[in-house]
C-alpha cells in the first residue's frame, strides 16, 4: 500500500518538475561521435568509424554504434584500462554554484554567491583535481573537479582508510549534492553504512539503510540540531520518507 502510494506520489512530483520550465526545447538527437571518434583513431579502429553521410541518417547511425559497442565489448579491458594519473593536488579556491538551469531564482543566487567571493565574505574549500587518463574534444572536461573532505581520523589507528565519491545528477548544481557532506564533515560524521546489501529477516524495513558515526552522542545530537541540517531537512521532508534514530554507542567488551 505505501509503495503504490509513494510510486503515484513520486509520478505526481517528476511530472510537476517536467513542466515548471516553460523555457524547454525538443533538439534532435545528437549520437555523439566526436567523443568516441578519437578514442577509435587512436586505437586502431578506424573500420568501424561511420562516414559523415552515416552519421547523418539516423538509421545508418544507429548500426554504427551498434558496430561501435560490438567491438568495444570485444576489446573491453583496452577500452576501460587506464594509465593511473600522477598529478593529485589540492586546490584551495572560493566553491561556485555553477548552475544548471537559468531560472530566475537559481541566476539570483549564483549572482550573490559571486559577489560574496569578491568582498571575501565566503570562506575558501578544498578541491582535488588531477588530470583524467581518458581526453575529451574539451580540455577544460580533461581536469577533475572534486570538493575534497577530509575524514576525521579514527580513534582505531588500525582501521582501513576509506572514501566516498558523490556523483552529482547531470543537473545538479555544484552545491545541492554536497551539502550533507559538508553538515557531517563540520561535525566529525563518518558513513559505516551506506545504502548497502540488506536482508530483512524479521520485522519492518525501509528500502535505504544508513548509519552515520559520531564522535559522541552528544556530537551527533548537535549535529541533527544544527541550523545547517535543519535547513537540509525542510529540502529533504516533501519527497522522502525517513526514520531517524540517534542512539550510544557501546566501546566496552565484547562477548
Amino acid at each position: 500500500m505505501i509503495k503504490e502510494w509513494y510510486a503515484r506520489w513520486m509520478y505526481d512530483w517528476e511530472w510537476r518538475l517536467t513542466t515548471r520550465d516553460e523555457n524547454r526545447v525538443v533538439r534532435p538527437l545528437e549520437w555523439g561521435f566526436e567523443w568516441i571518434v578519437p578514442f577509435l583513431e587512436s586505437h586502431g579502429m578506424n573500420d568501424v568509424i561511420p562516414t559523415e553521410a552515416e552519421q547523418q541518417d539516423p538509421v545508418k547511425a544507429e548500426a554504427a554504434f551498434v558496430r561501435i559497442n560490438q567491438r568495444l565489448i570485444e576489446q573491453s579491458d583496452l577500452f576501460f584500462g587506464y594509465e593511473k594519473p600522477t598529478d593529485y593536488r589540492l586546490e584551495e579556491r572560493y566553491p561556485e554554484l555553477f548552475p544548471t538551469n537559468v531560472r530566475p531564482e537559481t541566476l539570483a543566487q549564483d549572482e550573490a554567491l559571486k559577489q560574496k567571493a569578491v568582498e571575501g565574505k565566503m570562506e575558501k574549500a578544498q578541491f582535488l583535481r588531477f588530470t583524467s587518463p581518458e581526453r575529451t574534444i574539451y580540455p577544460e572536461n580533461d581536469l577533475v573537479n572534486a570538493r575534497w573532505y577530509p575524514a576525521p581520523e579514527h580513534k582505531d589507528p588500525k582501521r582501513p582508510k576509506q572514501a566516498i565519491i558523490v556523483m552529482p545528477q547531470w543537473n545538479a548544481d555544484a552545491f545541492s549534492h554536497n551539502s550533507l557532506c559538508t553538515i557531517f564533515n563540520k561535525f566529525g560524521g563518518r558513513f559505516v553504512v551506506r545504502g548497502g546489501r540488506f536482508t530483512a529477516v524479521e520485522g519492518q524495513s525501509r528500502s535505504r539503510n544508513v548509519v552515520i558515526e559520531f564522535p559522541d552522542y552528544e556530537t551527533a545530537l548537535a549535529c541533527y540540531r544544527s541550523p545547517e541540517y535543519q535547513a537540509n531537512i525542510k529540502v529533504r521532508q516533501p519527497h522522502a520518507i525517513a526514520d531517524l534514530i540517534i542512539i550510544e554507542g557501546y566501546d566496552g567488551p565484547q562477548p
